[in-house]
């Protein structure tokens, strides 16, 4: 998978242009005692003991020895380079872009950097370290699991720890993946290793290091920019310095050090950047130029998107709205949450990036969410969302967990929310900065203080510890470095407890599964804006039976190890047995529970577009890391669901959804066009060979607005018959004649699950 990703890094470094020399360091070697293992980074212990034929794949099942070993284990990495070809230039620094996560760096065999934290990237100045000849490189990892020990025992009370199941608990002290933790959907493999790009970056006198564009304000007519760049400058002297824009000079005086400015521009007839559905997602190009005198000593290009976001979260009627505007539009947002592609992130290339979020948009996505227990993702996630229209809510790295207050741990994480909102803040998909995942609910709602016996003093100063990070800390950061993006402390900002809760802001709706509510209650639980709801579903047989040993079925243990969550099967059986009545082969139970969560996706998402206070749903989840059960529409090896499917067409711009009760079959019609739609909705009922009705209805749809079209009575459904009806459903514009949305609404089982069914029924011995 990741052969890709280093090829498209090094290609996108050429075509930006830029003087200081970048020379990649991906040839390393694991040591491994007698036959240590040449590997190409990024990369992470897990998957070079593996290829190296120490160990097992990881996903295998039961592995417990080499996780134990990966877990109580030091792990040393090592390279060398040529001094020669640095020396010549006036700055040479070394850089990390990711080291996971406790980490000593030797540059000849003298400590030059003890990392700390996964998510932030590391420069050392090396300039006066290297030598002429062989440099030698080191890094050696110590796993998190041993580092943090002493710091869990030795702490005044114990704080809550995400999803962790083991007894030493130590993933709120570590930055590092929280889902690397173990979670309800996934394994846990606690590893380390290289995991982002390293390379020498050499330069004279000056180069832009950083930059990017701002959206001021916007009209159809008109958009006024602001393009932000620092420059790294070694001269002690000032000189006449220039920077150009697309070929227009503005005079720079550097100092020593780091130089920030700000160019503003008036730009007439823009190409706006709007969301996938909200028109299109245009990018421009900006070619800035660093000049002394006549001589170019750097170039960057720049690519960049106009727009402007703004959340719209306060009172009104109803209770406290929670929407966004995109240039000004507010939209219907339509997404999912979204997990690493994989438990070991470096796997991932260019290519599975480009297939996933290609897959959002053909989904009629038009926002995901990067959720606050995973990564912050690689820039190929953000630039395949900006070229592709898809909005990303980003949260920090926080979820479900208290955190330690001391000053070191607090020093550390500003300056990882400082280094992640530096390098994303460029992109124009990026809409909204969210503190953390679900700790103001656990606070409120999960009984922590008595479960972890603390204190009254305890709680307070647990509880001042979090507004200092999340009211306080992060969000002055946000203000300095992304003031145009908005923040929000936390998801969700209201919890599913009581009625009158679904009336404000954002929402977690996880009655069905976590209660034991069944689908019809999605109609009755519908907030503000719905971030999280879903339902599980389990990969096919196949895919399970890659990693097993042999055994997939409802007695392995295999089986009973993929299931993280706590609930088990319970919910999956209950609706299988609902629908089907008892399914007794694996593969077609394996089968039907995707169609069980298909089911459960429709019933969400068709209460939410139908419902005129909502703005907005973010299905959980989108995607996989490992190949289990989970909440997820596309497995771990990028196939799709049965319920990918479905949340296509419930997301299409245009939809029809069919409401039954006993006396009645309805129709209602949506729309998230800004625009009028002039459509028309035909209907066959069919039984059999029997056409029961067909009708043919105009109508105009307005944005947002919910609209019922049609309704017959039941009475014309023939009962007692062998064969369930269906309805055949066409929405066509009256303007173009183009099918603007279909769907076949099935009264009994669809001819999928039948099929399903009768095979397994003809598989029994």
């Amino acid at each position: 998978m990741k052969a890709g990703l280093l090829i498209f890094k090094v290609l996108f470094a050429f075509l930006a242009f830029s003087q200081p020399n970048t020379d990649y360091l991906d040839k390393w070697t694991l040591e491994l005692g007698k036959h240590d293992f040449q590997t190409t980074i990024p990369s992470e212990v897990h998957l070079d003991l593996y290829q190296s034929g120490t160990t097992t794949h990881p996903f295998n099942w039961n592995d417990s020895f080499s996780e134990n070993m990966i877990e109580k284990g030091s792990f040393t990495y090592y390279t060398s380079f040529l001094g020669e070809n640095y020396l010549e230039k006036d700055n040479i620094e070394l850089v990390f872009e990711g080291l996971d996560t406790y980490a000593d760096v030797y540059l000849n065999d003298s400590c030059i950097l003890k990392a700390n934290n996964m998510f932030r990237s590391w420069e050392v100045d090396i300039k006066n370290l290297i030598k002429t000849g062989q440099n030698s490189l080191r890094v050696e990892f110590t796993n998190p699991t041993i580092f943090n020990e002493e710091h869990v025992k030795s702490a005044k009370y114990q704080l809550p720890s995400g999803n962790e199941t083991v007894d030493l608990k130590v993933s709120n002290y570590t930055r590092k993946a929280a889902y690397q933790f173990g979670w309800d959907w996934t394994e846990r493999y606690v590893g380390c290793g290289i995991w982002r790009p390293v390379y020498i970056r050499s330069w004279d006198m000056a180069r832009i290091s950083d930059y990017y564009v701002e959206t001021l304000c916007v009209s159809e007519e008109e958009a006024e920019i602001a393009y932000h760049i620092e420059i790294e400058s070694d001269s002690k002297k000032k000189k006449k310095t220039f920077v150009k824009i697309d070929g227009r000079s503005y005079a720079v005086k550097l100092k020593e050090g780091t130089n920030s400015f700000r160019f503003e521009r008036e730009i007439k007839n823009p190409k706006l950047w709007m969301p996938n559905g909200y028109g299109e997602p245009n990018m421009n190009l900006s070619k800035i130029e660093l000049f002394e005198k006549k001589k170019l000593i750097d170039a960057s290009a720049v690519h960049y998107g106009i727009r402007t976001v703004e959340l719209v979260n306060e009172a009104d009627s109803i209770g406290t709205s929670f929407y966004f505007k995109i240039n000004g539009q507010a939209i219907f947002a339509k997404g999912a949450n979204y997990v690493p592609m994989s438990t070991f992130p470096s796997e991932v290339d260019a290519l599975d990036y480009k297939k996933m979020i290609s897959e959002v948009r053909e989904a009629n996505m038009n926002m995901l969410r990067v959720w606050g227990g995973g990564i912050y993702e690689d820039e190929l996630f953000y630039k395949f969302c900006d070229q592709n229209g898809i909005l990303v809510w980003q949260d920090f790295m926080f979820a479900n967990s208290m955190y330690p207050s001391d000053a070191a741990f607090h020093s550390n994480i500003k300056e990882e929310v400082k280094d992640n909102i530096r390098r994303l803040r460029k992109h124009p998909c990026l809409a909204l900065w969210c503190g953390n995942n679900e700790i103001e609910v656990g606070w409120n709602n999960w009984g922590w203080q008595d479960a972890f016996g603390w204190s009254e003093n305890d709680s307070t100063e647990i509880w001042n510890n979090y507004l200092n990070i999340f009211h306080t800390e992060i969000p002055a950061i946000v203000s300095q470095e992304s003031s145009s993006i908005p923040y929000v402390s936390t998801s969700p900002l209201s919890n599913w407890g009581t009625k009158e809760n679904f009336n404000h802001s954002s929402m977690h709706y996880w009655g069905v599964w976590h209660g034991e509510d069944d689908f019809t209650q999605f109609k009755n639980n519908v907030g503000r804006f719905m971030v999280e709801y879903g339902f599980q579903s389990y990969p096919k047989y196949d895919q399970l039976l890659k990693h097993s040993r042999g055994d997939v079925s409802f007695e392995s243990d295999y089986l009973k190890n993929r299931q993280k969550s706590y609930v088990g099967d319970k919910w999956i059986n209950r609706e299988i047995e609902k629908r089907y009545d008892r399914v007794s082969d694996i593969k077609a139970w394996l089968q039907l529970s995707q169609h069980i969560q298909a089911n459960a996706l429709k019933a969400a998402i068709q209460s939410h577009r139908l419902n005129g206070k909502c703005k907005g749903t973010l299905f959980w989840q989108l995607n996989d890391s490992w190949p289990g059960p989970s909440w997820s529409v596309i497995n771990y090896d990028q196939t799709e669901k049965v319920g990918f499917e479905e949340v296509r067409n419930l997301y299409s711009p245009q939809a029809i959804f069919v409401d039954t009760t006993e006396e009645k079959v309805s129709f209602w019609a949506v729309s998230d066009s800004p625009d009028t739609i002039n459509v028309s909705l035909k209907i066959n009922v069919i039984q059999g060979f029997n056409t029961l009705l067909e009708k043919s209805i105009p109508a105009d749809l307005s944005f947002l607005k919910s609209k019922k079209i049609y309704s017959f009575d039941r009475k014309i459904l023939e009962t007692g018959k062998s064969l369930a009806p269906y309805i055949i459903i066409k929405l066509k514009s009256r303007i173009t004649g183009e099918t603007l949305f279909e769907d076949t609404f099935f009264f009994g089982l669809s001819p999928d699950e039948k099929s399903i069914l009768f095979n397994s029924q003809k598989s029994r011995p």
